[in-house]
């Protein structure tokens, strides 16, 4: 299995990096999780080369935010195959994931329906916490979010954004060769918070994730969906104050790419 970061900010892309998005090859099929501004990164030759051949693509939401659907009708031009879509909804969130689609690619925000693209496959909503596709299996955490938000894993890896991860998510995460973590903050951001009376936050921070890392006996941590204000030197801090409680944490390279077993 091959993981490619192709958007590892959150909220809004910068200068380095873009909004989430993560491509996966495993074995000859293809997954995505989340379509953020990182969608870009499919056109870049090494990308574009790998998935030029594939005959589908399964697309899957975590949550549908803006940051991590901008991307969504990219994929008209940047995928030739046929495009399948996955979108949570209750119990899992609290939203329509199929009404959210057909609105993002309506006449009055795009202008050709998702139906009607050269490359439709299907657009499914999810309602359960596994599902089976390719002889692949996919879990899912619900989380904590506006609107809520589920957490995916496929084999060993697991893709967890847009909450603040907590004992939840040991089980779920539990001996992961990579997880990719949502670490918007770091210690002095996550502490400006005041958060009091159990209360959790949107999203998680460096020194958290680290103690997550180490519980649930992973074998890389991955820091992910992070402040895009954040320069080279808060980049930094927030490695090293990850890395204080779980020694392999990386933050991903976008377009690059991680092998797993």
């Amino acid at each position: 299995m091959k993981i490619f970061p192709l958007g590892t900010s959150g909220f809004i892309p910068n200068a380095t990096r873009e909004t989430s998005s993560v491509l996966i090859k495993n074995d000859n099929s293809f997954f995505l999780f989340d379509a953020g501004t990182g969608i870009k990164r499919l056109a870049e030759k090494k990308i574009d080369s790998l998935i030029s051949k594939a005959d589908k693509m399964h697309l899957f939401f975590s949550h549908l935010h803006h940051d991590h659907t901008a991307g969504l009708t990219w994929l008209l031009r940047l995928f030739r195959g046929k495009l399948y879509i996955y979108v949570p909804e209750p119990p899992l969130v609290e939203f329509n994931g199929k009404e959210i689609i057909m609105s993002l690619t309506s006449p009055h925000m795009f202008g050709l329906p998702f139906m009607k693209w050269q490359n439709y496959g299907g657009l499914i909503s999810y309602t359960e916490k596994k599902i089976d596709i390719d002889n692949t299996t996919i879990h899912i955490l619900p989380q904590s979010h506006h609107g809520g938000s589920v957490g995916l894993r496929l084999g060993n890896f697991a893709y967890i954004t847009d909450t603040e991860p907590s004992d939840e998510h040991l089980d779920f995460i539990q001996d992961c060769e990579l997880v990719f973590i949502d670490t918007m903050h770091d210690r002095k951001d996550y502490e400006a918070l005041n958060l009091n009376n159990n209360k959790r936050a949107e999203h998680g921070w460096s020194v958290g994730n680290g103690k997550i890392a180490m519980k649930s006996k992973i074998k890389q941590l991955g820091l992910i969906h992070i402040d895009p204000f954040y320069n080279s030197k808060r980049l930094k801090t927030l490695h090293k104050e990850a890395k204080q409680e779980f020694s392999n944490v990386i933050i991903p390279q976008e377009g690059e790419s991680y092998s797993l077993k």
